[in-house]
């Protein structure tokens, strides 16, 4: 029955016209506003702002922990060849 009228909707133009509208006025008024939006200068200033330093940085320099990550993975790979090593024994 829901069908039949969808249908009967669409034979015509101007009908297919006027239910779109009204589904997107309808559409317009269910969305809420934003609340409180800032001004676009307040964003801005936000936006320049340093980010806060991880708490597992310990104040290490990026460098440092560069360096520690690529000896890790060395160590990692060196393992990896002594257990191929073990295994072709």
């Amino acid at each position: 029955m829901l069908l039949n009228r969808y249908k009967n909707i669409f034979r015509s133009r101007w009908s297919a016209l006027f239910w779109a509208g009204t589904v997107l006025v309808s559409a317009y008024f269910a969305v809420p506003a934003p609340e409180d939006t800032p001004p676009l200068a307040a964003s801005v200033d936000v936006a320049h702002k340093s980010p806060a330093k991880p708490a597992n940085a310990d104040e290490q320099s990026l460098d440092e922990l560069i360096a520690k990550a690529r000896a890790a993975e060395d160590a990692r790979q060196e393992a990896m060849r002594e257990a191929a090593r073990q295994d072709a024994r």
